[in-house]
């Protein structure tokens, strides 16, 4: 299945992009993507 696939609206569709470095020195890299849909 293909985001492109879903009827994707500014309104109904939040996605939250995060890339962060602790101190440690690793990369950590996090991605959540929401859709949610109006009954």
């Amino acid at each position: 299945m293909n985001l492109s696939d879903l009827p994707l609206t500014p309104s109904t569709t939040t996605m939250r992009f995060t890339v962060s470095d602790d101190q440690a020195g690793t990369e950590r890299f996090h991605l959540t993507f929401r859709v949610t849909r109006s009954p």
